[in-house]
C-alpha cells in the first residue's frame, strides 16, 4: 500500500471511531473552541456537525467560514506522547444545500442516533465543512498531511 493510502486509511479509520471534535473558530482575532459531535463523508471530503443557530459557534462561522477540527484518540497516559494519533482538519464552513440535508442527517443520526430530535428543532442546523487538509501526528513530532482528491 502506498504512503498516500496509508494515510487516508488511518485517517478513515480515525474518523470512524471518534465521536467528537474540538472545533476551532476565529472572530475577531479571538479563537474560541467547542466539543462538537461529528460525521464524515465516504470520501472524506466533507465533514459535518450540528449546532444551534443561537451559538457563538454558529455566529463566529458566520462571521469567517475558515474552521478547524481536532480529532485524537488520546488515553490521557504518558505513552500518547508516541501512540496517539491526533489529526487537525482545516476547511470551510458553511450550510449544505438543501438536496444535501437529507443524505448528512442520514450519516449523522447514524454515527449520532441521540442527537436525531435536535436537528428537529427549528433553531439547529447542520454545518458542512469542506475540507482543504488533514494533518496527522502519528508519533512525537512526526506529522503527515493529506489532501482528499477531488
Amino acid at each position: 500500500m502506498s504512503a498516500t493510502r496509508d494515510i487516508e486509511t488511518i485517517i478513515r479509520q480515525l474518523l470512524g471511531r471518534q465521536k467528537f471534535a474540538v472545533l476551532a473558530t476565529l472572530r475577531e482575532g479571538v479563537l474560541f473552541q467547542n466539543l462538537v459531535a461529528f460525521a464524515a463523508a465516504e470520501d472524506l471530503r466533507k465533514l459535518c456537525f450540528a449546532t444551534g443557530v443561537y451559538t457563538r459557534k454558529y455566529g463566529n462561522i458566520s462571521q469567517n467560514a475558515q474552521v478547524a477540527l481536532f480529532v485524537d484518540d488520546r488515553r490521557n497516559s504518558e505513552g500518547d506522547f508516541e501512540h496517539c494519533l491526533a489529526l487537525t482538519v482545516r476547511g470551510t464552513a458553511g450550510l449544505p444545500s438543501s438536496k444535501e440535508i437529507a443524505a448528512w442527517r442520514r450519516i449523522y443520526t447514524t454515527k449520532h442516533p441521540y442527537l436525531d430530535g435536535f436537528l428537529d428543532s427549528p433553531g439547529s442546523r447542520l454545518v458542512e465543512v469542506s475540507v482543504q487538509l488533514y494533518s496527522l501526528a502519528d508519533s512525537f513530532q512526526h506529522v503527515l498531511e493529506w489532501q482528499p482528491p477531488g
